[in-house]
């Protein structure tokens, strides 16, 4: 651990990436996707290997899968037949899975899981553009459920002081919407409205048995 976080570690890793951006605008380096992406790649696992040793270094969970989304999108990109935006699902995916890897290292740190349920969000937005284009009226319907799902999480985390209750009310308000815009989208409100009445009705229903 301390050869990893130690200032030679720090200097080998600079000049290696000074030596290679110079040899690449010299042309000595071959101009090749792959050459990127191995260098990306090794440069996210040596920020990995850091984030797995020591929960002190939490924030190299950020160039870890920064460097590995790097990589991951130019994989996509250039060197497979897949279109362009499922680099971009995969770019986001992965910047977000950092903020969910800060919060499973340390679980008093409930913050990451805003962010990175937001990036994951708009990681299934554009997924759900890439997959078809008939899925388009679906886009609120994710985002917004993306984002309630968020929220419920916050709610739902184990915190030991402070926990979220406030969250509770961001989440259902969001996941309402969700509902009204998948209503909106597929012309279903003569089949919802009726459930909802059925629910709200045995619902009190139920309440009132118990109380008496």
């Amino acid at each position: 651990m301390k050869l990893l976080t130690s200032r030679i570690s720090w200097g080998v890793l600079l000049i290696a990436g000074g030596v290679l951006l110079l040899l690449q605008n010299l042309r000595i380096l071959p101009e090749q996707a792959s050459i990127w992406t191995i260098i990306f790649g090794a440069f996210g696992i040596y920020f990995l290997a850091i984030f797995f040793a020591s929960a002190s270094h939490w924030w190299t969970a950020f160039p870890a899968f920064g460097f590995l989304a790097l990589a991951l999108t130019i994989t996509i990109a250039e060197m497979t037949s897949f279109n362009d935006e499922w680099a971009g699902v995969a770019f986001l995916g992965l910047i977000g899975m950092s903020f969910y890897a800060i919060y499973l290292r340390n679980r008093e740190h409930w913050w990451p899981l805003i962010p990175g349920g937001v990036l994951l969000s708009l990681a299934g937005v554009v997924l759900v553009t890439t997959v078809s284009t008939g899925f388009e009226s679906l886009v609120p319907t994710v985002l917004f459920g993306g984002f309630a799902l968020t929220f419920l999480l916050l709610y739902l985390a184990p915190a030991k002081a402070n926990r979220a209750g406030w969250a509770i009310w961001p989440a259902a308000g969001l996941l309402l919407l969700a509902l009204l815009t998948s209503v909106a989208a597929y012309d279903l409100a003569g089949f919802i409205l009726p459930v909802i009445l059925i629910i709200v009705g045995i619902a009190i229903l139920l309440r009132s048995f118990r109380s008496k």
